[in-house]
């Protein structure tokens, strides 16, 4: 039941940039594919989470090595300075994105666009991360508007050569608040309020972020798109 890319398993690896600064990434991707195609027949198509800043002006191994580039850690490659996200800082963030894009392209190496609804490690100990709402701009913005900027974004940026894929961070990492997973409950209050989302109001939101996801990422024309320029809509 793979998802499967020009008849490949697909198989996403986590922080393969850091294989590359460590020097193992020309050994250990070579590794992964040579034992799935002697264990079962099969040539893998390698997603690496790559990208991370600004994109290489010239070649690069990762695009030798892998299938396809994209970002697992949209919030810390993001760098908002704030609690809420501004809408300048998401543009500076999708148009390295864009540079990363261009690049993969240059040298024969697909890309997958990102998206994530916010962040937060507040419920784990010593946690020294600062929380990313889920509002755009400030908490007068509507909830999910972060995520449904973020997504008009990001639908421009999808590759054809990865069948247009687009990667959602995440569907259920609760523990980072980073799930679209439905989710019900009272406005947060008292010290969850104080201590868990740093005075930000957090909703049960329902299925909102699975309507946001799919009214996004429908085949609209440009006109339609567009009405998700205006993000608190």
């Amino acid at each position: 039941n793979y998802f499967r890319n020009d008849a490949r398993p697909v198989l996403f690896v986590y922080l393969t940039r850091r294989l590359e600064v460590m020097g193992t990434l020309t050994e250990v991707i070579p590794r992964m594919r040579s034992a799935v195609a002697s264990a079962c027949g099969e040539q893998l198509f390698v997603i690496g989470d790559h990208v991370w800043g600004e994109a290489p002006m010239g070649p690069d191994i990762a695009f030798q090595q892998l299938d396809a580039v994209t970002n697992y850690d949209v919030y810390g490659n993001m760098k908002a300075t704030g609690l809420f996200a501004t809408k300048n800082e998401v543009d500076t963030y999708y148009d390295k994105l864009n540079g990363w894009k261009q690049a993969a392209s240059r040298n024969g190496c697909g890309f997958v666009s990102s998206v994530t609804p916010g962040f937060s490690k507040n419920g784990r100990p010593n946690n020294t991360f600062q929380l990313l709402a889920r509002q755009i701009d400030g908490p007068e913005s509507s909830v999910g508007s972060l995520f449904r900027y973020s997504l008009f974004r990001a639908r421009y940026l999808v590759d054809s050569t990865v069948q247009n894929l687009l990667l959602v961070t995440s569907f259920n990492e609760w523990a980072e608040d980073t799930q679209i997973e439905p989710a019900n409950g009272p406005p947060s209050i008292g010290e969850a309020l104080n201590h868990y989302t740093e005075g930000v109001v957090y909703y049960g939101y329902g299925d909102l972020y699975l309507r946001i996801l799919r009214n996004a990422t429908v085949d609209l024309d440009k006109i339609e798109a567009d009405k998700y320029a205006n993000f608190d809509n």
